[in-house]
């Protein structure tokens, strides 16, 4: 683990942006107040080190995200200290640059300053010739020195019932300038979605304009949906291996336009009394693609009319479609 300061550097402005006024004044509105504890605050993470597990250079790794960032990251000011289970070393080398001129040799005394004297016998290197009994009694005297004192946290047990559910209580938000990141465990929500990111135009994000929303282990394959609240579209995409071969679908107002993987003709139903006209792509033919356009009203199958399609595609077309599936409608 590593104890350190942390803080984002200011955004400098580029000369190829001199035009762009506006982005900048909202750049100048939303830039925090001057913080006086800037780079006096203290924040821990894992230092993974070079040399086992085929790894080649230092990595930083953030422990609430899991996301890791190498060496030179600007977002890492410093390092004070640094610990294990064997020993804790302070560092003695000028953090005035960051962390990317640090060397991580913990052996080096001008750069590391160790607490506990002694060092494991898996730190050392050692002649292989030269055969000694790491458990003898007399070595074990000569090697006796203090030890890091054992940890007062019990050992982790996490059932799995708590496990699955990520979250406390299974559901989290987390709030962005504008902008609303829900996540949720999967099973927990009735139509299995797992996150739900918002955006608004204000910063107090109460006028929203799209929502982004992902979806986990649903029967009909719906995996991503996007609503843009402004205009009253919405976009929907499925995962292969839907028995219509629909692969994704754009409303707009009560028009519905299904991509498919493969051909197939689809019917459509719809709970309002409203006429649709749906746009329908498919790949009849190898090289060959038409267009056909469905219409109807509530309750009744949908009949499918062709155009710019080959002869053999407008038969399959005039045909009354049989399959059907449901028309989802902008609220």
């Amino acid at each position: 683990m590593v104890c350190v300061t942390i803080f984002n550097k200011p955004i400098s402005k580029s000369k190829d942006n001199g035009d762009q006024t506006g982005l900048w004044a909202m750049h100048d509105y939303e830039r925090a107040e001057p913080d006086d504890l800037y780079g006096v605050r203290v924040h821990s993470w894992v230092a993974v080190l070079p040399g086992k597990r085929d790894i080649t250079e230092t990595l930083f790794i953030e422990p609430p995200s899991g996301v890791k960032f190498d060496q030179s990251n600007a977002n890492y000011l410093g390092i004070e200290s640094m610990w294990n289970h064997t020993n804790f070393w302070i560092n003695l080398q000028v953090c005035s640059q960051g962390c990317k001129s640090l060397k991580f040799d913990l052996s080096d005394l001008k750069c590391w300053e160790y607490l506990l004297p002694g060092e494991p016998w898996t730190s050392r290197k050692t002649d292989p010739s030269f055969q000694v009994d790491e458990n003898s009694p007399e070595l074990t005297l000569q090697e006796k020195h203090l030890d890091m004192p054992t940890s007062w946290v019990s050992k982790l047990n996490i059932p799995l019932s708590v496990y699955e559910k990520r979250y406390p209580y299974g559901h989290k938000t987390v709030h962005y300038k504008k902008a609303r990141l829900e996540l949720f465990a999967p099973y927990l929500q009735h139509d299995g979605l797992i996150t739900c990111i918002t955006s608004f135009t204000d910063y107090a994000t109460l006028d929203p304009v799209c929502v982004y929303e992902n979806y986990n282990h649903r029967e009909d394959l719906l995996y991503f949906s996007l609503q843009n609240l402004k205009n009253e579209s919405t976009v929907e995409e499925f995962l292969p291996g839907r028995e219509d071969a629909l692969k994704g679908t754009t409303t707009q107002y009560l028009a519905k336009t299904p991509i498919l993987y493969t051909n197939k003709k689809l019917a459509f139903t719809t709970p309002v009394a409203r006429t649709l006209s749906i746009s329908c792509f498919y790949s009849v033919d190898e090289g060959s693609k038409m267009q056909g356009i469905l219409e109807g009203c509530e309750g009744e199958e949908l009949w499918m009319s062709g155009k710019n399609a080959s002869s053999r595609a407008m038969t399959s077309l005039a045909r009354k479609v049989t399959t059907r599936t449901e028309v989802t409608t902008p609220l």
